[in-house]
């Protein structure tokens, strides 16, 4: 909760990443769902492997493309990506993952928001 009061009141940082990393089980997803709902910021948008079955690598960028498209219409926003490794579709055998889904995160990772529009990022790993 902290994390979104920086994101509330700083004039010198409009994007906030948290990265939640454990075991699977632990409750990270619902640490950040709580943050979100708790957060009362008017967009709040979780971003799931779950929701994206059958679609191909062009269609879930376009889908994550889209939720960071809304969260910047917000004046405040967090975008939850949870597990993270299967939303690369990350096999450790061999070490492989979609590069198109990881170059997509990391360009809107780091975009900038509007400059009156401050964004916070949860990335469940």
């Amino acid at each position: 909760m902290l994390l979104t009061e920086q994101v509330r009141v700083s004039k010198g940082s409009p994007i906030v990443t948290c990265l939640l990393e454990g075991p699977s089980g632990n409750g990270k997803t619902a640490m950040a769902a709580t943050v979100g709902i708790d957060s009362d910021f008017p967009y709040v948008k979780i971003i799931s492997a779950e929701t994206m079955i059958g679609l191909s690598e062009s269609s879930k960028c376009a889908q994550i493309v889209k939720v960071f498209e809304d969260a910047s219409k917000s004046p405040l926003s967090i975008i939850i990506l949870d597990d993270i490794k299967r939303l690369l579709e990350y096999v450790a055998i061999g070490r492989r993952f979609s590069n198109l889904i990881s170059q997509t995160l990391t360009v809107l990772l780091k975009r900038l928001p509007p400059k009156v529009f401050p964004l916070f990022h949860f990335c469940i790993g």
